[in-house]
């Protein structure tokens, strides 16, 4: 990549940032976009995602960072299924006070988590678990908030987050354009509240989102 297109990446990426409500440093955003670099160099042989490099920035960087209200202030982050590590790595670099947890199933991918992490300079604050998110016992304690991309269907998700998640925690789903209306009943039978779903466009384009966030059930409020 050239040093001009590193500048309107880097560009787009502070200005598709603060219209999701994002304030991005501009080192925040060199880390996000050295990270697509790293990502992109071990896709020519692993194929972690099928998305083109030009649009790398719309459809994985501002696509992770548009649940960052949602968990602004949270201490302790997993994110499930992280895949080649989106939401999670982009949530890392904004939120600079939050540990994340990286949780994935494949091999290959949990090596390049971990040289991303180092790459980056993140070994502090974010770490990477190999193993089935569908295992209980995965994690040794639960999390302030549990986020998800694509990882399985919403309802499953639901499930697989409770043993995850703290008594007063959260969960953040990523539910595509769809919306998270019909999930009421299924976040009631797992523990959890809908708390609020915010719809959105990604910058640059036409994709919706829908940004569902959870929230556990007290006990006292079972009715």
């Amino acid at each position: 990549m050239t040093a001009t297109q590193a500048d309107s990446d880097l560009a787009h990426l502070i200005a598709g940032a603060e219209q999701l409500g994002v304030l991005l440093a501009p080192d925040a955003g060199e880390k996000l976009l050295a990270f697509l670099d790293l990502l992109y160099s071990w896709n020519a042989y692993a194929r972690f995602t099928a998305i083109e490099r030009p649009d790398a920035v719309r459809l994985h960087l501002l696509d992770s960072l548009s649940i960052v209200p949602s968990v602004a202030g949270v201490a302790h982050i997993a994110d499930l299924g992280s895949g080649a590590g989106f939401p999670g790595i982009p949530l890392a670099t904004c939120l600079e006070t939050a540990k994340v947890t990286l949780i994935e199933s494949k091999r290959r991918r949990c090596s390049f988590l971990r040289e991303a992490v180092r790459h980056l300079g993140l070994s502090n604050r974010v770490c990477v678990v190999e193993g089935d998110a569908r295992k209980r016992g995965l994690l040794a304690s639960r999390q302030d908030a549990v986020v998800a991309r694509a990882f399985a269907p919403p309802a499953e998700l639901l499930s697989l987050a409770e043993p995850l998640v703290t008594a007063s925690g959260i969960l953040v789903l990523m539910c595509g354009g769809g919306g998270a209306g019909e999930l009421r009943d299924a976040s009631a039978a797992a523990g959890f509240v809908l708390e609020s779903e915010r719809r959105l466009v990604l910058p640059y384009g036409a994709e919706a989102r829908s940004i569902a966030r959870f929230r556990r059930r007290c006990p006292d409020c079972f009715t």
